[in-house]
C-alpha cells in the first residue's frame, strides 16, 4: 500500500517514529472485554485478510495471532442489555441504567 497515505490517515493514532514497513511484520490482536464478540470477530477478520494479502495465505499464520479475551459472562450481559434495549418500548421503559 501507500505508506504516506497510511501514515497520514493514522497520524493521530501512532507513536512517534512508527514505521509500518518494519513494525507490522508480526501482529497480535487482543480486545477489550467490553467489545461485542461479533465486533471482535469482524476486526480480526479484517486483520487476518490484510496479513494474508501481505504475506500470502500460507505464511499469514506466522505473522498474525488473535487472542479471544472476551469472557462468556461479559457476552451474556451484553446480549441481555441489547435485548432489553430492543424490548424497551414493549416493556414501557423510559430509562435503562447499565
Amino acid at each position: 500500500g501507500d505508506k504516506e497515505a497510511f501514515l497520514k490517515y493514522f497520524e493521530n493514532a501512532v507513536s512517534k517514529d512508527f514505521d509500518p514497513d518494519t513494525m507490522l511484520d508480526k501482529v497480535g490482536l487482543a480486545n477489550q472485554t467490553t467489545m461485542y464478540k461479533k465486533e471482535t470477530r469482524a476486526i480480526g477478520q479484517m486483520m487476518q485478510k490484510a496479513m494474508m494479502k501481505k504475506f500470502g495465505p500460507v505464511d499469514a499464520k506466522d505473522h498474525y495471532w488473535e487472542f479471544d479475551t472476551i469472557c462468556d459472562a461479559t457476552q451474556e450481559r451484553q446480549d441481555a442489555i441489547h435485548e432489553l434495549v430492543e424490548k424497551s418500548d414493549d416493556l414501557g421503559l423510559d430509562f435503562i441504567l447499565v
